[in-house]
């Protein structure tokens, strides 16, 4: 089973799903595949009411799995849907457009990474689903597996804060069979992680976000990664290879300052292809990040609303980092706009609505299986607009659905998560200059 690996801020999840809030609405996603786009092109989207795809979530004992996160995907075309969580009985219900899906069930947070307290529950996937009217799935049963477990350590010295991603692949899956692990919550644990697990032989990409030092400094931290197998609980603590500062501007042609997201995928040789080791928030025209030295491919997505009127697109560039500081400045090259207005069925106006688009070629560094090429979200009067190289397209658009945390591991759960951080970025900077006067 090929997935799609959508990568966020600190989670990158194979299958998106929006998170639903506790009123749940027909309202679910629009996709348009295969769309050509080689100049300026209107596109008024309306979000379809679907149908409901339901069933149960329980433990290997037959107890229900409250909070697992649950989403689907057409099994054809690896489309996202809307997603949800499991209530109290294990019960979740989607809306869905009719089509043949993929269920995928993801363990709810444990609340502590300890491993005598971590769940042993592992994800699970239900494939070939087909959906015509309300359906249900029956009840998908959780596994349980072996714990994986241990600290983040400093390339040097010691460490106060470890904000960052752990990703684990089976070694002969590629992409495919993906798990994340879970860090401590707070401070005094942030460095901790602990992840279940099926017996194998794995490969794990620790990618780091935000490091700080015990003075709160930010420390020169890279990705490492580690090879290893599972029979049982297992220890393994981790050692952050020593990073050095990448950092520029970010532009259009014009000189516009961007916003964005800032992926960094090995050039040759990766360790999992199609995995970034690195990343970074562009924030008012400027981005700071640090990764080892090597060959490297950068590339820069825009985040994009409706005050922005330039035409900067989705860049990639060759990097050769030296063992050292190096600037790296971003131009993004022109684009072709898309722009329009998102509704629902019933002709109400889609606020804060996520459009997306995926590319459909084979790009060298694989941005059709990593990353979107587009992202944006509509106004207050349900309107977007986004600028993309030219090409062919999947076209998607996801309802805000009003939940009070969208999940890092959604399509649009990225997009909004990626602003909001960008957004604290600008503050803190503003309260810095503030501060400095």
């Amino acid at each position: 089973m090929r997935r799609i690996c959508v990568c966020a801020g600190v989670a990158l999840m194979v299958i998106p799903a929006i998170e639903l809030s506790a009123a749940v609405s027909k309202t679910t996603e629009y996709h348009q595949l295969g769309t050509q786009l080689g100049a300026d092109k209107v596109l008024n989207i309306v979000l379809p009411d679907g149908v409901f795809l339901s069933g149960f979530v329980k433990d290997q004992s037959g107890k229900p799995v409250v909070q697992a996160s649950v989403g689907a995907a057409l099994t054809d075309n690896i489309v996202p849907t809307l997603g949800g969580g499991t209530d109290a009985t294990g019960k979740f219900s989607i809306p869905v457009q009719p089509g043949t899906y993929d269920i995928y069930v993801t363990p709810p947070t444990s609340a502590s990474v300890t491993p005598s307290q971590f769940s042993r529950l592992l994800p699970t996937n239900l494939d070939s689903v087909s959906v015509a009217g309300d359906t249900s799935a029956g009840t998908i049963t959780m596994p349980s597996g072996s714990i994986l477990s241990g600290k983040v350590l400093p390339p040097s010295g010691s460490m106060s804060l470890f904000g960052g991603v752990l990703w684990t692949f089976p070694t002969s899956g590629g992409i495919s069979g993906y798990h994340a692990a879970q860090f401590g919550s707070d401070v005094a644990t942030s460095a901790q992680y602990a992840i279940a697990l099926s017996p194998g032989s794995y490969k794990a990409v620790l990618i780091p976000i935000q490091v700080f030092s015990s003075t709160f400094q930010p420390l020169p931290a890279g990705y490492t990664t580690s090879k290893f197998t599972i029979s049982g609980d297992k220890t393994l603590n981790l050692k952050l290879k020593k990073g050095y500062k990448l950092s520029g501007t970010v532009r259009d042609s014009a000189g516009r300052e961007l916003d964005g997201i800032i992926w960094i995928f090995q050039k040759t040789a990766q360790f999992v292809v199609d995995v970034y080791v690195g990343f970074g928030f562009a924030a008012d025209g400027g981005y700071e990040t640090y990764i080892p030295n090597g060959s490297y491919t950068v590339v820069f997505v825009p985040l994009m609303d409706t005050s922005y009127k330039g035409r900067g697109a989705s860049t990639t560039m060759d990097l050769v980092m030296p063992a050292g500081a190096k600037t790296l400045d971003v131009v993004a090259d022109d684009g072709i706009v898309l722009s329009g207005k998102v509704t629902d069925a019933k002709k109400k106006i889609a606020k804060e609505a996520g459009v997306l688009l995926r590319d459909t070629t084979d790009n060298p560094w694989g941005a059709n299986q990593v990353v979107y090429a587009a992202l944006a979200s509509t106004n207050s009067k349900g309107q977007y607009r986004v600028a993309v190289p030219s090409g062919t397209y999947d076209i998607m658009s996801y309802p805000n659905t009003g939940a009070s945390k969208p999940l890092a591991s959604t399509a649009a759960g990225l997009m909004m998560e990626a602003r909001r951080r960008i957004q604290q970025m600008k503050a803190a900077s503003a309260r810095h200059a503030r501060d400095s006067r």
